[in-house]
């Protein structure tokens, strides 16, 4: 078991989302103390900024003035209007664009170090782990594994913002609830990300999954904001996802596998 010191999760909202929030600031107290996790940021930490600034080229530099090339040239007011619309918008689309490719590319090419930035948190916090020998079939796994999790959470996002979509035709309040609603689910995701890494060496379904962490929601959107926060972040964000395993690692033990434990007894 983990140490119940780290954080006292709560499942009510504010509690919920306050040690949430903490465990971000647990996670890299945890990396400080140990330093041999170092050596697993390098390679993703790199890689995450090639795919970053590889999307980010193709989009702004190549893709954007292309695009904005096709708009329809004219000299009256109709046409410098839209012209004058069209750009944000398809700037804050390829931004969008980027954001999403650059996270799912780089989920998969490091899944395999953040599934071992996760093995040694358990580790150092259990004493043992089921550990799994390197060999490239691994790697080839991992990355399948994580592309179908990627998958499946997006069929999930995107049937759940279908749903707070109408939320919208509620008179006067329906747009902030629609607002309220996806940051929430966006960030729930984003922390769930994180907690699954240890879930799937459990070999817990999607469904067993999704049940388990839904339980603690609060938490994890609250582990999901922090470090979605954290992203923002010149440079730090880029090593987001390796503290985030850190973080879903010791919030899994801490709180989730005690509690399944215990149900198993009962």
């Amino acid at each position: 078991m983990a140490n119940s010191n780290f954080v006292n999760p709560g499942r009510t909202f504010f509690k919920g989302i306050k040690s949430g929030f903490f465990y971000v600031f647990v996670s890299w107290k945890f990396i400080g103390k140990n330093k041999g996790f170092i050596k697993f940021f390098i390679i993703p930490f790199f890689t995450n900024i090639i795919i970053l600034l590889t999307f980010s080229y193709i989009s702004f530099i190549k893709a954007y003035p292309y695009l904005y090339s096709l708009l329809p040239e004219g000299n009256n007011i109709i046409y410098t209007v839209l012209k004058y619309i069209a750009a944000p918008l398809l700037a804050g689309i390829l931004v969008l664009t980027v954001v999403l490719l650059y996270s799912i590319t780089g989920a998969i090419t490091s899944s395999f170090f953040y599934d071992l930035i996760s093995q040694k948190t358990e580790l150092i916090i259990k004493g043992s782990v089921k550990d799994e020998k390197f060999s490239i079939g691994m790697i080839i796994a991992d990355m399948i594994r994580t592309f179908s999790n990627i998958l499946k959470i997006l069929v999930f996002l995107i049937c759940l913002n279908c749903v707070l979509f109408l939320l919208n035709f509620i008179p006067a309040a329906g747009t902030v609830l629609y607002s309220i609603g996806t940051y929430f689910s966006l960030t729930f995701f984003f922390g769930f990300q994180f907690i699954e890494l240890i879930m799937d060496r459990r070999k817990m379904t999607f469904g067993r999954k999704l049940k388990t962490a839904f339980h603690y929601k609060w938490t994890v959107c609250g582990i999901g904001s922090g470090f979605l926060l954290m992203t923002l972040i010149p440079l730090i964000g880029f090593l987001t996802p390796g503290a985030g395993a850190v973080a879903g690692t010791i919030f899994y033990l801490d709180s989730i596998e005690p509690a399944v434990s215990s149900e198993k007894r009962d």
